[in-house]
């Protein structure tokens, strides 16, 4: 019996222990992470450790229904626990092809969820409303769930649908598959040859289409100088979000962008921009499931401003000053990291040597050249590292949970990577995304005064603060950093629009290597829009803008995560428990990275 007046935390955590049988199992609750059945993945969870979802609303109604999702989110963890094998799933997940990555969990987890049918009725109970809530999400690349077939009723409708769709013979092969659910290793096997059969079928899918006649001649055309009525324009979408003209600026990085927002100038207060584009062509939907397009309600709020223009001079000194006070307790790491930087770019510097036929004698050859005369490339030269043709952005979360010692490590971190990289002229550019208000601001009244519409998108008015821009000395932008300490600047994060914005002023440098580094403690959070729109509108935003980012391999992305695993987001990423330890870890990571 569980004791009684226990909060509802201690209550799951009990639970869990019991149902697992490890009695130092923690459960970390928070609202960052994901609460949805189909983006849940093992990250977020370790043998001991569970990081579950749970967020605290005002509505009641709304608090029940968090609460239930907190409970599936711990069942689910649980079923790992008691019939996965996490070790030995990575292992067969790295076979994978990164495009069949999403599927092959997807098969693991409706495994494990019959499983639990079998043994723990609650459980499913508790899952299955999960998915019911989520289920607008699936997608035909969640075939797993045509192993499910009856058992769960918000399932039906959709899996009835898949089912017809798919050729009797992979029908089959999904549906016997339920035979192996006890072994981990066949299941896995046989859910693997599925994965491959249906990526064929898919394909084979789509050159049948492809073959078909273009019926498009006998539709009207639009000609080039004719203009769509705007009132009969369709809603802005993801893809159009995530267009840029980088094509067009990597060949004339002098020429701005179509869609590149605008910056502000040194002696404007705030600039408006717009993140309106054309569609981006061939983007693979499957790759990231979402519910809604995203959309923004209003950008005419938003700005791109800098620090100078927020803060008098003498309170931003100030400020920096006491950043620096703050620094002195970090200044052993401090000096430590500086040191070991420079010491990894300047063996990076040399360490490229060519063999020619004129040059510095190798000493190493002279008893070769006293045996054979003749020998050939006895002459050595350094060749320097091309740092110069190199830009690095450095994009600080600046919402109010990195208040205190990881805002205080970030702007140290920043302050010794700008000021060494300049040394070996590589551009550096410092930008921190926040919100201009608390829950939506001016975007959120307009919102109600215009009748409340629903699923309106982004309720909130962005604030991109340039801390340092790529053609400032660091000595004259040093002092900026201290506005990380102004209270009231910290609020809300909206990443995805924050990397698209990055990414629009890299693309319009001339430089070849463009490297971005998000360092970022959670998952994007604006009460407003979340309230307004779906949950996760801002997660999925995110993962869909860096996943287009990625593919298209111009712009190098790092995530760093505070406290916080960024792996679902970014390929290449590193998560920090210790904000401490982010000096240590920023540096390693882009001494390798150049």
């Amino acid at each position: 019996m569980l004791e009684k007046n226990l909060s509802f935390q201690q209550i799951i955590v009990k639970t869990a222990s019991a149902i697992t049988a490890c009695n130092s199992l923690n459960i970390e609750f928070s609202h960052h992470h994901s609460h949805n059945f189909f983006l849940w993945n093992q990250n977020l969870l370790t043998k001991n450790t569970i990081k579950a979802y749970h967020k605290e609303e005002a509505n009641k109604k709304n608090q029940i229904i968090a609460n239930k999702l907190t409970i599936a989110n711990v069942d689910l963890c649980c079923c790992y626990l008691l019939f996965c094998n996490l070790k030995l799933h990575q292992e067969l997940l790295n076979k994978e092809t990164a495009k069949n990555h999403n599927m092959f969990d997807e098969f693991e987890k409706v495994r494990l969820l019959l499983l639990a049918c079998q043994n723990y009725l609650g459980i499913t109970q508790n899952i299955a409303f999960a998915i019911e809530q989520a289920i607008h999400l699936a997608s035909n690349t969640n075939i797993s769930l045509l192993l499910l077939e009856n058992k769960l009723a918000g399932t039906v409708d959709f899996t009835a649908k898949l089912a017809g769709q798919l050729p009797k013979n992979l029908l089959s092969e999904i549906l016997n598959l339920k035979k192996h659910i006890d072994c981990q290793q066949t299941f896995a096997n046989e859910a693997s040859k599925i994965i491959a059969k249906y990526q064929l079928f898919l394909q084979n899918q789509a050159n049948t289409e492809s073959n078909q006649p273009d019926l498009s001649k006998n539709q009207p055309q639009i000609q080039p100088n004719e203009q769509p009525n705007q009132s009969e324009s369709q809603p802005e979408s993801p893809t159009n979000l995530l267009e840029q003209s980088s094509e067009e600026s990597s060949e004339n990085p002098t020429k701005q962008p179509q869609t590149a927002i605008q910056e502000a100038e040194p002696n404007s207060t705030t600039a408006n921009f717009n993140l309106e584009t054309q569609n981006s062509a061939g983007f693979d939907e499957q790759k990231i499931l979402f519910s809604k397009a995203y959309k923004i309600f209003n950008s005419q709020f938003d700005e791109v401003v800098y620090p100078a223009k927020l803060l008098p001079k003498a309170e931003l000194d100030l400020l920096f000053k006491q950043l620096l006070a703050k620094f002195i307790s970090l200044k052993s790491v401090s000096n430590k990291i500086s040191l070991k930087f420079k010491q990894k770019l300047l063996s990076k510097k040399n360490n490229v040597l060519e063999y020619q036929q004129i040059g510095v004698l190798n000493r190493k050859k002279l008893s070769q050249i006293v045996a054979n005369p003749c020998l050939e490339n006895i002459f050595i030269n350094h060749k320097n590292h091309d740092y110069q043709n190199t830009t690095l952005t450095l994009l600080l979360d600046n919402s109010g949970s990195m208040r205190g010692m990881p805002i205080v490590v970030s702007a140290m971190s920043c302050q010794i990577i700008a000021s060494i990289l300049e040394r070996f002229g590589v551009k550096t550019e410092i930008i921190g995304f926040t919100t201009v208000d608390w829950k939506g601001g001016k975007v959120k009244k307009l919102w109600e005064m215009s009748g409340r519409q629903a699923e309106p998108g982004r309720l909130n008015q962005l604030r991109h603060i340039v801390y340092k821009h790529s053609k400032q000395s660091f000595k004259k932008a040093s002092a900026n950093l201290g506005l990380m300490l102004k209270e009231g600047i910290l609020k809300e994060n909206i990443d995805g629009e924050a990397l698209l914005f990055a990414k629009s002023r890299l693309m319009q440098q001339s430089e070849k290597r463009k490297i971005l580094v998000v360092i970022s403690d959670g998952n994007p959070v604006d009460d407003s829009t979340n309230s307004a729109n779906s949950h996760d509108i801002l997660s999925w935003h995110l993962q869909k803008v860096i996943w287009q980012i990625e593919k298209q391999h111009k712009i190098e992305v790092i995530g760093i995560g505070i406290g916080h695993d960024l792996q679902r987001f970014y390929k290449n990423s590193i998560t920090i428990d210790n904000p401490q330890d982010l000096g240590n870890v920023l540096i390693a990571k882009i001494s390798d990275v150049l």
